[in-house]
């Protein structure tokens, strides 16, 4: 296993040069992936105090229009994640 800060998971995940969409989908899917399982080790979807630091972490970040309980909504559904 590979740990990458996020400046390399980006150029990671964005790399087009010498594969093709295909690798670089999945490897976006492998990035995506990563997170999820270290949020799930820090608690973070089980802790309401920390989901919601999070989500104000990100949403300065991401414009979205999904609102916080759509978001804390979904969370029942990480653990089908695969």
């Amino acid at each position: 296993m590979q740990q990458f800060d996020g400046e390399k998971a980006l150029k990671y995940a964005r790399s087009r040069q010498t594969t093709s969409d295909f690798s670089r989908a999945e490897r976006q899917q492998l990035i995506i992936s990563g997170i999820i399982d270290e949020l799930k080790s820090m608690n973070v979807f089980t802790d309401f105090g920390q989901l919601q630091d999070l989500y104000a972490e990100v949403n300065q970040m991401v414009d979205t229009n999904i609102s916080y309980r759509q978001i804390f909504g979904m969370i029942n559904y990480v653990d089908d994640i695969n």
